[in-house]
C-alpha cells in the first residue's frame, strides 16, 4: 500500500527530472569561435620566448632573495632588495614585431610571481584547449609525461601524453591514458616543468601543476598545493583574461571554465570531420560512442 503505480517522469531519468542532463550542460558550454581563437592565439604566444624570459627573470629573482635571505634578512626587506635588484629587467622583442612583448617591466617579487602565474595559465589553456584533457587528469601531470611513438608504417612518430583518467576508471589510481600531443603542447609541458622544478623540490611531490599561497617568491615556509577547480575558473577568468586583453563577446565579458577547452576541442573535431568522432572518442577514453555524441 501506498506505493506509487505509474511512472511519475515517463521517458525521463531521475536525473533529467530535477533538472540534470542536458539543461547541466549549459552551465560548461564551448568557448565561441570569436573568443577561443584570441584566447588559444595568446596561450600559445606566450609559452614561446615570453615564457624563457619569465622563467629567467623568476630564477635570477629568487637567486637574489635567496640571498639576501641567507644573509639575515625578515621576507619583507629580502623582497624590497630584491625588487630593486630586478628593476632594470628588460623583455625580448618577438620576431616580426616592433616592441618587447611586454613594455611594462616588474619592480617587485610579487609582480614577478604574476607573470609565472600567467605563462602557468597559458600553459593549461594549451594543454586544455588542443589535446582536450579533463582538469583531473591535467592536474596529475609529471615531468616526463610526453612520449613519442612511431607512426604504424614507421615512416614518422607522434607526441603523446602519458598520463591517468580517473573518472571511467575502475579505481581512484585511475587507468593509464595517451592522448596524442600537438607541438604546442609538448611545449607546454616542458616550461610547465621548469615552473614547477621548485615548487616539486619542495613539496616532494612530482605533479607538474602546483601553487603557492603567498603572492611572493618561495619563502622558508612557503605552502605549497594542488589549485583546484574554481582556482583555475577564477585564475583564467579573473586574471588570465584581463592580462592578454580578451575582448568581450556580445556585451559581456566572457567566463572560461576549466571544462570548456575539452568541449571546444571537441567541437573543431566534430566541426572538421564528423567520421573524426570515433578517434576523439578513443583521444578522450570514452567506453563507448554515446559517452562522447551526449557529452560534447
Amino acid at each position: 500500500g501506498g506505493g506509487i503505480l505509474s511512472d511519475p517522469f515517463p521517458g525521463q531519468n531521475p536525473n533529467q527530472a530535477i533538472g540534470g542532463g542536458r539543461l547541466a550542460k549549459g552551465t560548461s558550454p564551448h568557448t565561441p569561435d570569436e573568443i577561443a581563437v584570441l584566447l588559444i592565439s595568446a596561450a600559445v604566444r606566450l609559452i614561446g620566448t615570453p615564457a624563457d624570459d619569465v622563467i629567467a627573470l623568476r630564477n635570477a629573482a629568487q637567486q637574489t632573495y635567496d640571498d639576501f635571505i641567507h644573509r639575515g634578512l625578515s621576507q619583507t626587506k629580502a623582497g624590497i632588495a630584491t625588487g630593486k635588484q630586478i628593476e632594470g629587467y628588460a623583455f625580448s622583442t618577438l620576431e616580426d614585431e616592433d616592441l618587447p612583448w611586454r613594455e611594462v617591466l616588474p619592480a617587485s617579487t610579487k609582480e614577478v610571481r604574476q607573470l609565472v602565474d600567467r605563462i602557468v595559465d597559458a600553459c593549461f589553456i594549451v594543454i586544455v584547449y588542443l589535446a582536450g584533457l579533463r582538469i583531473s587528469e591535467i592536474l596529475n601531470l609529471t615531468p616526463g609525461c610526453i612520449t613519442e611513438m612511431p607512426s604504424a608504417d614507421g615512416s614518422e612518430s607522434f607526441s603523446y601524453i602519458e598520463g591517468r583518467i580517473f573518472k571511467t576508471a575502475p579505481h581512484k589510481e585511475g587507468a593509464p591514458h595517451l592522448w596524442i600531443a600537438p607541438e604546442p603542447v609538448v611545449r607546454a609541458i616542458m616550461v610547465m616543468e621548469q615552473i614547477s622544478e621548485p615548487y616539486r623540490r619542495l613539496s616532494r611531490r612530482e605533479e607538474l601543476f602546483q601553487t603557492m599561497s603567498s603572492s611572493g617568491l618561495i619563502g622558508p615556509k612557503a605552502a605549497i598545493a594542488t589549485p583546484t577547480t574554481v582556482t583555475w575558473n577564477n585564475r583564467l577568468s579573473r586574471l588570465f583574461a584581463p592580462f592578454i586583453h580578451l575582448p568581450c563577446y556580445k556585451g559581456e565579458a566572457w567566463r572560461i571554465s576549466s571544462h570548456q577547452g575539452r568541449k571546444t576541442f571537441a567541437r573543431f573535431v566534430g566541426k572538421r570531420d564528423r567520421t573524426g568522432l570515433h578517434a576523439l572518442q578513443k583521444h578522450f577514453g570514452h567506453i563507448t560512442r554515446v559517452m562522447t555524441d551526449e557529452g560534447y
